[in-house]
């Protein structure tokens, strides 16, 4: 994982803890400090394909994937190991 991806999994996981909910593309890039959209969808693809984060699809809402981001407990591991 690299240190922005950290950082990607920080954000997602600090605004979770507040809201109850997942953030948006564009306030994960907000915490980070990123403007570009894309590079944040590249690095939240990255973590996804990496076992780290993973998308929750609603049930009736297939592709409805907009602030259904979670760690995965391999995630959830990977934060604690790079502290």
């Amino acid at each position: 994982m690299t240190p922005r991806q950290r950082q990607v999994l920080d954000a997602i996981e600090a605004f979770r803890d507040q809201y109850g909910l997942s953030p948006s593309i564009r306030e994960i890039g907000q915490a980070i400090g990123v403007t570009s959209p894309s590079t944040i969808h590249s690095h939240v693809q990255s973590l996804i394909r990496e076992g780290l984060l993973e998308e929750m699809l609603p049930e009736g809402h297939p592709g409805a994937a907009n602030r259904n981001l979670r760690l995965t407990r391999a995630g959830m591991k990977a934060r604690v190991e790079t502290l």
